[in-house]
């Protein structure tokens, strides 16, 4: 059997250090790690590559090589808000509203997924979702007009923005057609999770529809991969769930 390099069997006894170590240890420097395991700092670079991108470790400039708490799980199917995921699971949740505008000229293809005319202003919310006391992901959503002019965005801090909007439609929002792709964090993505420019991020971007078909919203939700998990579920004899772009709400 072909050995394993020696920086795959550094990372295996790294790992196993780790498990023994509290959230927000300092870990030895590279250099240190070099001597004590008698190879090269590429090498040592390596082997922690491996575990920053797996999220078990972070490397912080001015503070060195931290132990990651364990990620956070976020459940994508069945759909469910973020407020209802972490208390389902106990975990305490914190809104920052980032910023709002009733009155943005948005994207082309924003524009286009609201049904909105050429030229037509809409709302956009900025918010920062933080857990245990982690960013777990950053929020960029946009409104129609008719909503933008009434939203009030202290209220995310008491519930979700979808029964918000909901609210103020009178009606319930009973479609979300998404996608999910994973891209490099651009600048205020980065700054919002505190991640460098350019780290990858797990995208969740849907349109909602309300019960008489138009358009609720347009969400965009970064997630940066090295803070959550996220888990599927489909009831069994459906599997197309998994694969599907298009939840209604019965």
């Amino acid at each position: 059997m072909e050995k394993e390099p020696r920086y795959i069997q550094i990372l295996h006894i790294l790992e196993k250090e780790l498990r023994s170590l509290p959230p927000n240890s300092l870990l030895l420097t590279e250099n240190q790690l070099a001597e004590k395991f008698d190879v090269s700092r590429i090498t040592i670079r390596r082997a922690l590559g491996l575990l920053q991108g797996n999220g078990r470790i972070s490397r912080r400039p001015g503070r060195g090589t931290i132990v990651q708490p364990p990620k956070i799980l976020r459940h994508i199917l069945p759909v469910t808000t973020i407020e209802e995921d972490m208390q389902g699971q106990g975990l305490k949740l914190e809104t920052e509203v980032l910023s709002y505008n009733a009155e943005v000229r948005p994207p082309s293809d924003i524009r286009k997924r609201l049904q909105l005319p050429r030229n037509t202003l809409t709302g956009v919310l900025t918010l920062k979702r933080v857990v245990q006391p982690r960013t777990i992901c950053f929020e960029k959503r946009f409104f129609p007009p008719d909503l933008a002019s009434r939203f009030d965005p202290g209220l995310t801090s008491e519930k979700p923005v979808t029964d918000i909007l909901q609210e103020m439609a009178g009606m319930p929002i009973i479609e979300n057609t998404w996608q999910m792709q994973i891209i490099p964090a651009g600048a205020e993505v980065a700054k919002a999770l505190g991640i460098i420019p350019g780290v990858l991020t797990l995208v969740n971007d849907s349109t909602m529809f309300f019960e008489n078909g138009s358009p609720a919203l347009v969400a965009m939700v970064f997630y940066p991969v090295d803070r959550v998990n996220f888990e599927f579920s489909a009831a069994q004899g459906r599997p197309s769930l998994l694969l599907g772009k298009t939840w209604r709400k019965k």
